[in-house]
């Protein structure tokens, strides 16, 4: 009879444990969504999303995402979401791809024409110069790609790595602000 009334005291024991902590671990969830995205529903939510920018009907740039969540309606600064992968391709003056930009996520805001890129960020240039780091900023207004995080270069003849960078938004041009290491790669070409 002993065992089975200490049993039976376990047992609430658990049970009332196991709301506790449910019921917790709910709360938290709530309170962390509700930091992360607003109380508002999306004006528009969008999957396989292709996006031209032009300007004077001269093609920009191409952006294509996953999925694209749209948050403009009563709030102080709006902004799309794309959650799940993001690519924009650049155009040159001729209308021919000259660079390449992805990441995993993406948020633009659109009063102050800002957009932050994150995760495994990309960036590929028709001189097959290859910019790798965690996060950038792409300022459309004055057409800058800026970051200050940990950035590396990949070049035909070098490996550069450094903290921060600023480019144009077609990554023709860059301004590494802190190298903090030069690799050189040697090119051996097979003679025949």
């Amino acid at each position: 009879m002993t065992i089975f009334c200490s049993m039976k005291k376990y047992a609430w024991f658990i049970i009332i444990a196991n709301i506790l902590f449910h019921w917790s671990c709910q709360r938290n969830k709530e309170k962390i969504k509700s930091l992360i995205l607003p109380a508002e529903r999306p004006t528009q939510k969008s999957k396989n999303v292709t996006i031209l920018y032009s300007d004077s009907t001269q093609l920009k740039a191409m952006l294509y995402a996953h999925q694209m969540i749209a948050y403009e309606k009563n709030q102080t600064d709006p902004f799309i979401f794309f959650p799940d992968s993001i690519k924009i391709i650049f155009y040159n003056q001729q209308q021919i791809p000259s660079s390449t930009l992805t990441a995993l996520q993406a948020v633009y805001f659109t009063k102050t024409q800002k957009a932050y890129l994150k995760y495994n960020v990309n960036f590929i240039n028709d001189k097959q110069e290859h910019l790798i780091t965690e996060n950038i900023v792409w300022n459309q207004s004055t057409g800058k790609i800026t970051t200050d995080k940990p950035i590396k270069i990949i070049t035909p003849t070098q490996i550069i790595n450094g903290n921060g960078i600023e480019c144009e938004e077609d990554f023709s041009s860059y301004t590494i602000k802190n190298i903090t290491g030069i690799i050189q790669i040697n090119q051996e070409k097979d003679s025949l």
